[in-house]
């Protein structure tokens, strides 16, 4: 499976690559859903990270 980051340049590739308009709309479709599913995962391991990086500096004190 692939990183979204490579699945997203990989998709990039095809968008560039696209033959034809219908083509193009396919790929910037699931292109879309790719960077949607990257934020998402984004997201979540912030609000991991967030209260662990929180709890580090307070016992750091």
């Amino acid at each position: 499976m692939f990183s979204t980051e490579n699945h997203i340049r990989q998709l990039c590739n095809k968008a560039i690559a696209a033959p034809d308009d219908g083509a193009l709309e396919k790929v910037l479709s699931d292109l879309k859903a790719a960077i949607q599913v990257h934020v998402y995962k984004t997201r979540v391991m912030a609000a991991a990270e967030i209260p662990r990086s929180f709890k580090r500096v307070k016992e750091a004190a």
